[in-house]
């Protein structure tokens, strides 16, 4: 079973005393309206006991509009409940100054003539009266201060203990002639209106006194919500019961013996119900018991916890601003800052780069954590983190947040002194690479510069000497020593590409514009249509890009399908950290197995007579995209185009030695 809130219940306290109020309003206007059409058994439920008058349905009337009203919050509702309070007041005090002085008002008759009632005729009852008097003044003193609520309280109390007894007086069937005075003309309608609503507006002060001893949320007040019914309803349905048997027993048995079965059966029933309520609350004991062992031993564990913790991290508390509440010995010892010291403090004001807590306070706001490492200023200098905070709300609503850090400065110094080495390593190796390459084309080139030259001796000396057969072999010679200085040159701009590492930042628009009008006599001479979307601006290798897109419209125009001009459509798309690229053409497409094959350097899948080149324009779009930190792909089909794509990051970093 859950428990209810204390906003619950005030909550529904609250709707109590508007149906209580609801129900009231109906009975009395019920009443009222008897009285104007003479309909007696509503004026009295009891036939023969007294009615409820026509001034006192009035009263209640009134009642019920401060009980709406009660809890308003609006200038208006305030206003409602004391005009209607204070005229229920003055019905009141003028009824007991009849009484007392044994004057008349005359106000009993301004609305109807009582006719019906035998006991007191035209004038509520003393008792009507007085219940009115407190409960009207109750709600009137109620918005003052805790004293005076603790007196509406009271006075509030007070009706219901005299409602209560009036209507035991009912149920034990008591004559109006041995009723004491107070009580005789009180109808049992009026006395269980006074009860609602006596009862509605005392737990309105469920905050104080008795009613928050009822209605509070400690062991001791369920307790007392439990006895209550029980203490108040049992002797009356007993005296109730004995009294009926007493009256209607055939044997005359005296009326000691019906108070000895009477005080038994109380004394019995009680032990009974107590009993059942002890073995309730040793099972909820019982329940709690292992609750606090399983919160002790929770408590261990975490204090277990916080001193490894303690030990071993930087634990810094923060609060919803941002700024710093404690921090722990391992953090005063790292930053060197003293813990009063550092309190108050804004803590990205520690932070070497502020804009990272944008990122912290997004991913907190999404999923109430975030983790990384960042790097921080102390007085002892600059130093890395790994950083893990934490929202966590408290009890009374507000948030905090809890960061756990340790220090990584060692590891990242490490990591840099390693990238460091990496890099010069790697570049040495390039050095060693490209001297390499440039020494064996060097070498390569001059033989084969000496057999083109021997060719063109022996055909200038030889002249018509020489045979058709003879012609054809040494023109084969020629182009074959041609297309190897071809390979041997593509070779080394394959090698160097790359060796200007510094970046710039590229409007790639401006720079396919540039392409285009490279490449405008090549487009022109194949009718070919190049359609370029809207491209960003980013930080890349100029020359090594302009190449790459170069080559991909190149190569998209050549391999065209005969008899149909090129279409090409060059756009970007933007994704999570990169920009994806493609490139489409209607070409003759490119088979599955071979879509991998193209960009292995000096691979070609067609024949030399059909489409001209070497093989390698594809390999250095691989290298040139690999070489920004992108990834290169086709989809194709033979016959419907091919669609390369290719990324490149958003933000690209020079790395210098």
């Amino acid at each position: 079973m859950t428990e209810t809130t204390s906003e619950e219940r005030v909550n529904q306290l609250q709707r109590f005393l508007v149906y209580s109020s609801i129900f009231t309003i109906l009975v009395a206007t019920t009443v009222l309206f008897g009285w104007i059409i003479g309909y007696e058994p509503i004026l009295s439920l009891i036939p023969g006991a007294a009615t409820m008058k026509a001034n006192t349905a009035s009263g209640f009337i009134l009642l019920g509009i401060t009980g709406l009203f009660f809890n308003g919050t609006s200038n208006i509702s305030k206003i409602a409940v004391k005009v209607a309070a204070s005229l229920v007041a003055l019905i009141a005090l003028s009824t007991l100054s009849e009484y007392l002085f044994g004057i008349s008002l005359n106000l009993d008759t301004l609305i109807v003539e009582d006719s019906y009632s035998t006991i007191t005729r035209n004038r509520m009852s003393p008792a009507t009266a007085l219940c009115f008097g407190l409960g009207s003044i109750g709600t009137l003193i109620y918005y003052k201060n805790n004293a005076r609520i603790r007196l509406a309280q009271y006075m509030w109390l007070l009706v219901t203990l005299a409602a209560f007894i009036s209507i035991v007086t009912y149920i034990l069937n008591i004559p109006a002639t041995q009723k004491t005075e107070l009580f005789s003309s009180m109808a049992i309608h009026t006395s269980i209106l006074f009860l609602v609503m006596s009862l509605a507006l005392f737990f309105q002060t469920s905050s104080l006194g008795l009613a928050a001893l009822i209605m509070g949320p400690l062991p001791g007040s369920k307790i007392t919500r439990q006895l209550l019914p029980f203490t108040i309803l049992l002797p009356v349905f007993l005296s109730y019961l004995f009294f009926y048997l007493s009256v209607n027993s055939t044997i005359n048995i005296p009326s000691s013996f019906w108070v000895i079965i009477n005080t038994i059966s109380l004394i019995l029933l009680s032990i009974v119900y107590i009993c059942i309520m002890a073995v309730g609350l040793n099972k909820s004991a019982k329940t709690q018991q292992k609750l606090q062992n399983t919160l002790r031993s929770s408590n261990r564990t975490l204090r277990a916890f916080k001193k490894a913790i303690d030990k071993t991290s930087l634990v810094t508390e923060l609060d919803a601003n941002g700024e710093i509440l404690t921090v722990n010995n391992n953090f005063s010892k790292l930053t060197g800052f003293k813990k009063q010291e550092i309190k108050g403090k804004k803590y990205n004001s520690l932070l070497l780069n502020d804009r990272i807590t944008g990122a912290i306070l997004k991913s907190l706001k999404s999923y109430g954590l975030w983790e990384g490492e960042i790097q921080r200023k102390g007085k002892k200098g600059k130093h890395w983190v790994y950083s893990t905070i934490i929202e966590h709300e408290e009890s009374n609503g507000n948030s905090k947040y809890l960061m756990v850090e340790q220090d990584i400065s060692e590891r990242k110094e490490t990591e840099k002194l390693k990238d460091v080495q990496f890099i010069t390593k790697l570049q040495q190796k390039n050095q060693e690479l490209e001297q390499f390459l440039y020494i064996a084309s060097h070498d390569l080139q001059e033989p084969l510069r000496s057999i083109r030259s021997m060719l063109q001796i022996l055909k200038m000396e030889l002249g018509d000497k020489l045979t058709e057969d003879t012609t054809e072999f040494m023109d084969l010679m020629e182009g074959s020593a041609d297309r190897m200085s071809d390979l041997v040159k593509g070779l080394m701009d394959y090698a160097r590409l790359g060796n200007k590492k510094e970046l710039a930042n590229i409007d790639l628009n401006q720079l396919m514009i540039e392409v285009k009008a490279d490449l405008k006599s090549l487009t022109d001479n194949n009718q070919a249509t190049v359609n370029v979307a809207n491209l960003p601006t980013l930080d890349v290798h100029p020359v090594e890009t302009r190449l790459l897109f170069q080559n991909l419209l190149s190569n998209a125009i050549k391999f065209k399908k005969p008899d149909t001009a090129p279409i090409i459509d060059i756009s970007a798309t933007e994704q999570e950290g990169f920009w994806q690229f493609k490139v489409q053409d209607n070409g003759i497409g490119i088979k599955k197995e071979h879509q991998k094959k193209i960009f292995i350097i000096f691979q070609r899948l067609n024949k030399r007579d059909e489409y001209e080149g070497t093989g390698i324009g594809l390999a250095h779009c691989m290298k040139i995209v690999s070489l920004h930190g992108g990834e290169l792909w086709v989809e194709s089909e033979p016959g419907e185009g091919s669609t390369f794509y290719f990324t490149l990051p958003k933000k690209q970093f020079n790395v210098t030695k």
